[in-house]
């Protein structure tokens, strides 16, 4: 194994973070009646049993309103190399059965350098403007103009694949989102492979089971055993979760070189 490897790429630990969150849910957390409702989530990403990385996410709102705040930061042995925050805000907006992206700010910080990214979209939820900042200076995004459209944010794909899942599903079923956070590009693709029992907190419940891929169109140098390249065969996430109105992720499994990695609520 490489240790340059175990370096943590952001957008490739997001992706895969909307994948298992859109099959995940925790126990919202206590409000008062006039309080908005609030959900909290804590994950752990590990690679061949090690932890790399810890993220909490918390979503505010729901129906038509709602404003998502992502956290994560590395660990274990990722963290040898460079200690890596990343902050994350979105805001969301249903219309006409569709959730549309509204703002989406990042903010990447290491000790040598600090990235600010900032996305606004229309009424239609078409990307309208695209604002990055390194170290204090403006930089245009690399990815190409034609990549960038027609994308959604990283935690409005999470909104995106956790509606879809929320109706009902049959074999075979599929969703395709294209995914741009202002430095890198990723298809990501889901597909239902059927209901069955899981073994969840001690107990067999009914669940799910899915397949998901992400593919890497801009800016991936290694995807940790999840992004996939468009000109090699497709990298499929296995992803268990239980049933129910709040699906919550069991596991979401990668492959890599020798390790796996793996996605899963703390």
């Amino acid at each position: 194994m490489e240790l340059g490897r175990l370096r943590m790429r952001s957008l490739t630990f997001v992706a895969v973070l909307v994948t298992s969150l859109a099959t995940a849910s925790a126990e919202p957390a206590a409000a008062s009646e006039d309080a908005e409702p609030v959900q909290r989530y804590s994950y752990r990403m590990t690679l061949g049993g090690t932890e790399m990385a810890v993220l909490e996410l918390e979503i505010r709102g729901e129906g038509e309103d709602r404003r998502l705040a992502l956290e994560m930061s590395n660990t274990g042995i990722s963290a040898w190399f460079s200690r890596i925050r990343t902050e994350m805000r979105s805001t969301v907006l249903a219309a006409d059965g569709m959730v549309l992206p509204v703002l989406f700010t990042a903010l990447y910080k290491k000790p040598d350098r600090r990235r600010e990214i900032r996305l606004e979209y229309d009424a239609e939820g078409g990307l309208a403007s695209v604002r990055l900042v390194k170290n204090g200076r403006p930089k245009r995004s690399d990815v190409p103009p034609e990549l960038q459209e027609g994308t959604i944010d990283p935690l409005t794909a999470f909104v995106r694949l956790q509606d879809w899942l929320r109706a009902p599903r049959r074999e075979g079923d599929r969703i395709l989102l294209g995914v741009f956070e202002g430095r890198k590009r990723l298809d990501l693709e889901a597909v239902y492979l059927a209901s069955e029992e899981v073994e969840f907190r001690g107990r067999k419940v009914p669940g799910h089971r899915l397949r998901v891929r992400l593919t890497g169109l801009f800016g991936f140098d290694d995807g940790f055993g999840f992004v996939g390249r468009a000109d090699e065969p497709p990298n499929w996430l296995e992803v268990i979760t239980t049933g129910g109105e709040f699906p919550v992720l069991v596991r979401a499994a990668g492959r890599s070189r020798s390790l796996v990695p793996v996605v899963e609520l703390d």
